[in-house]
């Protein structure tokens, strides 16, 4: 049996309500897109919403890189992420200061902020990162005068180095990565 589409769309308009899949809810068909009729506008946009405050990583389009939601824009309606990273999208701004002729503004990358950083405690430093699990202490314990030896703080510092180049932004980094810099750390501190 063949369809008539112009037949199909007519009954379709008479059609006056229309059931919600998600919300479970009878509303009138205006409630919903034309072009998708098993969601209601309302579920269809917290949808959205849901998918833009609930991932942490996105891939970016451009680079084909994983990157922190904190790396993509937002779009003008402010419901969606961007498809491309603030630093691809930044190096392909194009300027056009004549309409015979195109130009590709280069935009210098924006600084890498540290995500790795030392934090002096009540009685010891640490060094904390990123993610969830991510400190350890790195001096003795000190409860008068200057938290950390000269040398303590020179050592974190350097494992710092080492944590922000190669370990910039894995928030599943934890204890154990730092320890293993650290390591690093006291054999370069020894060399020097």
């Amino acid at each position: 049996m063949r369809i008539n589409p112009i037949h199909a769309q007519r009954d379709l308009d008479k059609v006056k309500t229309q059931w919600c899949r998600t919300c479970k809810i009878d509303k009138p068909t205006s409630a919903f897109y034309k072009c998708h009729r098993t969601k209601c506008m309302e579920c269809k946009r917290e949808e959205k919403r849901s998918k833009f405050r609930n991932t942490v990583k996105d891939l970016c389009h451009s680079c084909n890189t994983w990157k922190p939601e904190t790396s993509f824009g937002i779009n003008s309606r402010g419901d969606e992420r961007l498809k491309t990273c603030n630093s691809c999208s930044a190096e392909k701004k194009i300027k056009l200061p004549h309409a015979h002729r195109m130009e590709i503004k280069l935009i210098p990358p924006i600084p890498k902020k540290e995500l790795w950083h030392l934090h002096t405690g009540t009685v010891m430093l640490f060094i904390v990162g990123p993610g969830e699990f991510a400190m350890q202490k790195c001096s003795e314990a000190v409860y008068s005068g200057k938290i950390g030896t000269q040398k303590e703080r020179e050592i974190a510092r350097i494992a710092l180095g080492i944590l922000n180049n190669d370990i910039h932004n894995n928030l599943d980094a934890g204890p154990e990565v730092i320890r293993e810099a650290l390591e690093k750390a006291k054999a370069q501190h020894q060399t020097t």
